[in-house]
């Protein structure tokens, strides 16, 4: 399998595979954070794996960068909404936030 990179992660390959997924297209000219937004629109598609979706979810809300504080608050807080939707031990939790969800993605890795 060929190793894709965005321009943050050398190793991030799951925020290209769910955009391919979801769009049926590689990003272009796209920031990784532009990427993260349109991901989070529709990252509960049936055909985005588990795995997958849970990086997301963790690099969205833990490791890429913004252009700025809005745009940050806006896309990590969607994602910390979704979050219960693919980690399940967070599904009753009433608020989430991104330490949850890093300390609930590495227990999901072992």
């Amino acid at each position: 399998m060929e190793i894709i990179k965005t321009k943050e992660f050398p190793s991030a390959q799951s925020l290209i595979q769910a955009y391919e997924i979801i769009h049926g297209k590689r990003p272009k000219e796209l920031e990784d954070w532009q990427i993260a937004q349109l991901i989070l629109e529709a990252l509960d598609d049936p055909r985005v794996p588990l795995g997958i979706a849970q990086e997301c979810i963790y690099l969205i809300t833990n490791v890429i960068k913004y252009p700025d504080d809005e745009t940050r608050i806006g896309i990590v807080s969607m994602a910390e909404d979704l979050a219960g939707d693919f980690f399940s031990t967070l599904k009753n939790q009433r608020e989430i936030h991104m330490a949850d969800i890093e300390r609930e993605y590495f227990a999901s890795r072992g």
